[in-house]
């Protein structure tokens, strides 16, 4: 491609440099159009099912509870219980949370809204377990192949070829580390503790002279003057002034950026604040109270270790008056700034696609946490021993891969950080349907496995036999959900067996009778944006025409185990 000064000049215009919004570098972008992916990355795993794993969505389906999956409370503030608690909406029986409202713009929204543009695909089995494998597996459903992120890139125009937004619990070799492309493209990884993600994605400082523009931007702009041969002084000085101007009107967008971060602040601190969540936030939740008298529910069972096995926390019980009190100083860090970030690039066609991997809850404070040996049994009731007393303790964050983590906490911490989460994702979509965006924009919620529940509470092992996605955008015209799970866990694929509906993959009529893999969701998703499939192998779910999606697989099923 030969670039003239007059598609030189109209490519710096379009990238914003008479001062107005980010637009895309390349003004023939559109000619090479595919939707943007934002990819939400749960790395480690947490509990779906207090929010986008339905394990009965038309309320018909066999359905065996079990009593670690709980959404929310039963009962009275003196005497709760954890159940598996559901708001119908549209047909569907959502998690309780989803009937939680927001303040967005001018009005509140159900957190229900967004389900109206979604496709829950359930009972992928992930055949392998760990973390890394799976978590990469996301992006590049074949090891060491090409990834999702990277294909985009290659086909697409856009002064960033990927972001990523990391975390830090996330370790390397991950979805972000497989991040390839056949032309050699590389992803801008913004580190977890970075100070200033506005910074670091534009390597921008007001305290240099000139703006180090990153090695995608700078080379975009180079290629104009280089494919001159460097004999034209006119190209050589609109690059060199290009860049000055660049400089300039990045600086004009950090208020921006800093308005954006505030926006999303506001949601996620009503989310760890707000008491007005039924079932969930809107009583006290008592822990581990001493003496504390064994309830109806725990009544049959007979060790200490199964009794306040709901209470535990990775090495301990909790022994808060009120557990909501352990929120007072928690946070989510830099959630809203990566929020922030991934709005400015949809919007202003920064990247072709955004892999956000959130943090997790940090600070959570135990006024009261006891271990096993301050405890005994005695006379129907759980107490001190003699010299036992409970201590305080700050857990720097909440552990999403919940194997020690009873069904107390892990219900009322996941649901905290699925209320935050929602919340953001409820305002992004907002934004994408006033700017018209929302049909080309595909939002992937994703994690390495579900959970294979406990049958004390005491926690949870990976479920790597099932795993579920969901997928946000504006060209599903209807909420759907797919894949079939089996209603007792037969441990194939699982490490638990018989512990009731938790998302265990069971065979779907659709897939000639087969059990659902990732490879599968991976072609789904490269029809959504456009581009050829990673493993065309495997049949999709679905099939996209005119800017619509049609079902290639039935109504998702609970199927008994005979």
């Amino acid at each position: 491609m030969t670039f003239s000064r007059r598609k030189f000049i109209y490519g710096v215009g379009a990238l914003g440099l008479s001062g107005a919004p980010f637009c895309p570098i390349f003004p023939q972008t559109t000619q090479n159009f595919r939707r943007k992916y934002l990819q939400i990355n749960l790395f480690g795993a947490p509990s779906r099912w207090v929010f986008d794993l339905l394990l009965n969505p038309d309320g018909k389906q066999p359905f065996i509870a079990n009593p670690y999956i709980a959404t929310g409370y039963s009962g009275s503030p003196q005497k709760v219980a954890p159940q598996y608690l559901t708001y119908e909406h549209a047909g569907f029986q959502l998690p309780i949370l989803w009937k939680d409202r927001f303040s967005i713009g001018s009005r509140q929204e159900r957190l229900s809204n967004l389900f109206d543009n979604s496709l829950i695909v359930r009972g992928c089995n992930m055949r392998v377990d760990g973390h890394a494998r799976n978590n990469r597996k996301l992006v590049a459903p074949i090891p060491g192949g090409l990834s999702i992120t990277g294909v985009l890139s290659d086909q697409g125009s856009t002064p960033f070829p990927s972001i990523n937004l990391l975390s830090k619990q996330l370790p390397d070799a991950t979805a972000p580390d497989a991040f390839k492309s056949k032309k050699g493209n590389a992803a801008v990884n913004i580190p977890a503790n970075s100070m200033d993600e506005f910074e670091y994605l534009f390597k921008f400082s007001e305290k240099k002279s000139k703006m180090n523009l990153g090695p995608n931007i700078r080379e975009t702009l180079g290629s104009f003057f280089s494919e001159s041969g460097g004999r034209s002084n006119i190209l050589k000085r609109d690059f060199e002034a290009a860049q000055e101007l660049m400089k300039k009107d990045f600086s004009k967008h950090r208020p921006q950026f800093v308005e954006l971060k505030s926006k999303y602040q506001s949601l996620i601190d009503r989310a760890l604040n707000d008491r007005s969540l039924v079932g969930v936030t809107n009583f006290s939740i008592p822990g581990l109270a001493l003496p504390y008298k064994i309830p109806e529910y725990q009544a049959e069972k007979g060790r200490l270790v199964d009794i306040i096995a709901p209470f535990s926390n990775e090495d301990g019980y909790i022994g808060n008056r009120d557990l909501l009190d352990s929120l007072h100083r928690s946070k989510i860090s830099h959630l809203a700034n990566k929020f922030a970030i991934t709005e400015l690039a949809l919007l202003h066609n920064l990247s072709q696609s955004v892999i956000l991997c959130s943090n997790t809850l940090d600070n959570l404070e135990m006024s009261n946490y006891f271990s096993e040996d301050d405890l005994e049994l005695f006379e129907g009731s759980v107490r001190l021993r003699e010299g036992g007393k409970g201590k305080k303790k700050v857990f720097k964050h909440f552990e999403m891969d919940s194997h020690m983590t009873g069904t107390i906490p892990n219900m009322l911490y996941s649901t905290i950080f699925f209320r935050a989460l929602g919340g953001c994702l409820l305002e992004l979509v907002r934004v994408l349907k006033k700017e018209n965006m929302f049909d080309d924009t595909l939002i992937h919620i994703a994690s390495e496995f579900d959970r294979d529940p406990s049958l004390n509470g005491s926690g949870s092992q990976h479920g790597f036999g099932g795993s579920t996605s969901t997928f946000i955008s504006g060209i599903f015209k209807k909420p759907a959900v797919i894949g079939n799970i089996y209603s007792q866990s037969i441990g194939t694929g699982a490490l638990l067996e018989r512990n009731g509906t938790w998302g265990d993959g069971a065979p779907v009529a659709g897939l000639n009778g087969e059990i659902m893999r990732y490879d599968n969701i991976a072609s789904s998703i490269c029809q959504i944006l456009e581009v050829p499939s990673l493993t065309p192998n495997a049949q999709p779910l679905i099939s996209v025409k005119n800017n619509r999606v049609k079902l290639l697989v039935e109504n998702a099923k609970n199927i008994d185990v005979k």
